[in-house]
């Protein structure tokens, strides 16, 4: 395949195998070119509000079909994440 980022590769499966499912988060069911697609679009909003390259993103979410479509949408746009817990206690999540 070659892609060797994570990202790359779930956009390449999306090209070749768009209604492979991807993702299962309870009643959720996610084929790869609808993640795909939703994290393209989330990456839009991330790079007009200046995620990009050399910038750090905080997640704050759940492990979801939403969480995977957060953090994919963070590498698609260049930037970074820090994957915080929801379960940190509220002083330690706002000192990362």
């Amino acid at each position: 395949m070659g892609v060797g980022l994570v990202h790359r590769a779930v956009a390449h499966r999306a090209r070749t195998r768009p209604d492979a499912l991807a993702v299962v988060d309870g009643s959720t069911r996610l084929d790869y070119a609808t993640l795909d697609a939703a994290a393209d679009a989330w990456a839009a909003e991330l790079a007009a509000t200046g995620a990009g390259p050399g910038t750090l993103v905080p997640v704050l979410l759940p492990r979801s079909a939403r969480l995977y479509v957060a953090l994919l949408a963070v590498l698609k746009c260049g930037a970074g994440y820090a994957a915080l817990d929801p379960r940190w206690p509220r002083e330690r999540v706002e000192s990362v």
